[in-house]
């Protein structure tokens, strides 16, 4: 039997019985790469994911010592232990004391799937006392107490639970179960197949890997495909598990084949995982709440930071919600309700953590299962809701100085945006707008445009399309465009900013200025230069008349002027602006900002334009020291400034110089992520 704390038995074994009439043997469902494999177990490892692996699980039973106290009655009927059936009789006080009945020889007790060991712990729910107890003054023993240690057999006890196995066992004799390899893997498979379909070991071998070689998962789907062939293939069933997440929920939650496990058992994976789940909430729900919430980040990297802060006050947050107990008062109570959900979920082996301790890892099959248990429960949306909230609150704005949260997150928005909630609301917006930004900005110009026009759309639903917010992302989406070189479709939006802005602003309001000045430059690089000098000039005079010369749009209008002049041969304009721009910038913004090194390295090229090759290397020698420190040898920029210093050597001849510059910023290039960066100033 194999329900939850269940003992093993030697029914329908007859051949078994006849050679070892006093073992006590399991039914053998020895498959389970990565919880048990007859051998106790606590969860295997850091790996991802078991109980990934389809063992069979809790199974939910509400009594489980009358379940415990059922299997010990039907081996007191195998191996015929007198007084079995006398209806007075305490049926673990007989199996005790034929247990320690030197005379029965070895035998060997398996208790499986010990998930939860309470029931062990207490006495029997209905026990009939020998009269003889009572006058002697013994008090009633727990379940356990009846199987002591010293003992002429051996008492095997799988588990996922840490607590439950070492409260039991000492921790010198748990064995680790590691997970099962592929080449196990695609034994097992074969061995299910049974010789009934024929079929490429490649074909066998990408399947189990699919399956991420669990073995349940690996039988339910020799079944299932057994049952259809020869219409459904090796190669068509992996096919369909590809194909979508709900067919990976179909095809995982048809019954596999005979397990030799017990009768109440689920043979389905999904189930499996969804009936520990259910018990998870029973025994602790914060970290269930936890493990659901977890269901919705890309299954690699999920980090700590955002499963931990809570995103204001928003009670819509079920983790934030009056009466959880995630919401427990003082900071450290937080923190030690969240490391205590961490460790329930490792001790289910629902997740592993990473080397560093700051991400986790959960297999995308588990987190399949949760959210169906989720949807079926009308909680899918909810959850889905609180993902991004949280996403949302701990995705910066701007990727400037905080590069490395944005690289942290991007996958799992890239995870969210393919599970847009049913209900739109603004945190879903705004994350997909500043993820598209940074995913322009890294090259990614495919998922940066798909995600800024969703979140436009999702705007306009919410507040409208004149609303300022909505607005504001069509900004962005004509950024990634400009982002992209695709400075036509950057044009276009461009323009409709700036004619909404003049509706709902006035055409003298300095948010129009603002965005001229970004046509102004999408101009230049169009190459027309007249109509992009008109607009700079119009909006530096602009900005110039309402704030005066310190302040960022002023210097950004100058430059854009300050760059046509210098494509124009106008370099003494250019150098008188750019001397300019530099003392504003570094008055307003300080001497390292990186605004003002690149109004240094600019007036640099002006002087080399000039011929002035000895200025031009010492402000460009004094540039590339300061972005160096600031933002280290393989940003962009960087390599930008470097480029214009072996420009410089050229031009003074020291070719070799030059040479060696550029050999090193192209070899940077290879290894760079940034594609746009790659080809373009490398090239």
């Amino acid at each position: 039997m194999e329900a939850e704390g269940s003992i093993h038995n030697a029914a329908n074994k007859t051949d078994y019985r006849e050679d070892h009439k006093h073992e006590i043997e399991p039914y053998q469902e020895q498959t389970s790469s990565r919880s048990r494999s007859g051998a106790p177990s606590t969860p295997a490892s850091d790996e991802p994911g078991p109980t990934q692996d389809g063992r069979g699980g809790w199974q939910g039973r509400r009594n489980n010592s009358t379940r415990f106290e059922q299997s010990c009655r039907e081996i007191a009927d195998r191996v015929k232990i007198p007084g079995r059936r006398d209806r007075n009789a305490n049926i673990f006080e007989l199996l005790k004391d034929w247990l320690h009945d030197k005379k029965k020889g070895e035998w060997l007790l398996i208790l499986d799937n010990l998930d939860d060991d309470t029931f062990l712990q207490q006495p029997p729910p209905a026990r009939q006392s020998r009269p003889e107890d009572a006058s002697r003054g013994i008090s009633e023993r727990t379940i356990w107490e009846y199987f002591p240690q010293s003992l002429p057999g051996s008492i095997l006890v799988t588990s996922r639970s840490t607590d439950a196995i070492s409260s039991i066992v000492e921790d010198e004799d748990i064995v680790i179960v590691e997970p099962m390899g592929e080449t196990h893997a695609a034994a097992l498979f074969s061995k299910k197949l049974a010789g009934k379909l024929q079929f490429h070991a490649r074909e066998a071998s990408q399947l189990v890997t699919a399956l991420d070689f669990m073995p349940l998962a690996i039988i339910q789907a020799a079944t299932y495909i057994k049952q259809r062939a020869p219409r459904v293939s090796v190669p068509r069933y992996l096919e369909y598990l590809q194909e979508s997440d709900d067919n990976k929920i179909i095809l995982l939650s048809h019954k596999g084949g005979h397990l030799r496990r017990d009768r109440e058992a689920r043979n389905a994976i999904f189930l499996t995982w969804q009936i520990t789940f259910d018990h998870l909430r029973q025994v602790r729900r914060t970290a269930a709440d936890l493990l659901a919430l977890m269901s919705f980040f890309d299954r690699q990297g999920i980090p700590d930071i955002v499963l931990r802060d809570q995103p204001g006050s928003n009670d819509a947050d079920p983790l934030n919600a009056p009466g959880s107990s995630h919401n427990r008062h003082g900071k450290f109570a937080l923190i030690d309700t969240f490391e205590e959900d961490v460790v329930a979920l490792r001790n289910y082996s629902l997740i592993s953590i990473s080397t560093e301790g700051m991400t986790f890892e959960m297999h995308r099959l588990v987190q399949l299962a949760i959210q169906d248990w989720l949807k079926a429960q009308q909680q899918l949306d909810v959850w889905k809701a609180s993902f991004v909230r949280r996403l949302s609150a701990h995705f910066p704005s701007e990727m400037s100085e905080t590069e490395a949260r944005c690289q942290l997150l991007f996958s799992h928005v890239k995870h969210a945006f393919v599970q847009m909630p049913e209900d739109v609301i603004p945190e879903w917006a705004i994350l997909l707008e500043n993820a598209g930004q940074y995913a322009s900005e890294i090259g990614d110009v495919r998922s940066g445009i798909q995600m800024t026009q969703t979140a436009i759309e999702s705007l306009k639903r919410l507040f409208g399309p004149d609303d300022m917010r909505t607005i504001h992302c069509i900004a962005s989406l004509a950024s990634v465009y400009f982002n992209a070189g695709q400075f036509d479709e950057a044009e276009k939006w461009q323009t409709h900013v700036i004619h909404a802005l003049e509706k709902e602003l006035g055409p003298a309001d300095l948010h129009v200025f603002a965005v001229k000045s970004d046509l102004a430059l999408t101009y230049y690089l169009q190459c027309r230069l007249l109509d992009s000098e008109r607009l700079a000039m119009q909006a530096k005079n602009h900005f110039e008349r309402g704030l005066g010369i310190d302040n960022p749009g002023y210097i950004f209008a100058t430059d854009i002027l300050g760059a046509i002049y210098r494509h124009q041969g106008r370099l003494i304009e250019a150098e008188m602006l750019g001397i300019e721009e530099i003392e504003i910038s570094k008055r307003i913004l300080g001497p390292d900002h990186t605004s003002t090194l690149v109004r240094m390295r600019n007036l640099s090229r002006t002087y080399f334009k000039q011929g002035r090759l000895k200025e031009a290397e010492d402000l460009q020698l004094q540039t590339v020291k300061a972005v160096k420190r600031k933002l280290g040898m393989e940003h962009p920029f960087t390599l930008t400034c470097l480029g214009t210093l072996a420009s410089i050597y050229h031009g003074q001849g020291r070719l070799e110089e030059a040479e060696q510059m550029r050999l090193e910023i192209l070899e940077i290039c290879e290894r760079t992520p940034r594609i746009f960066f790659k080809e373009g100033i490398c090239k």
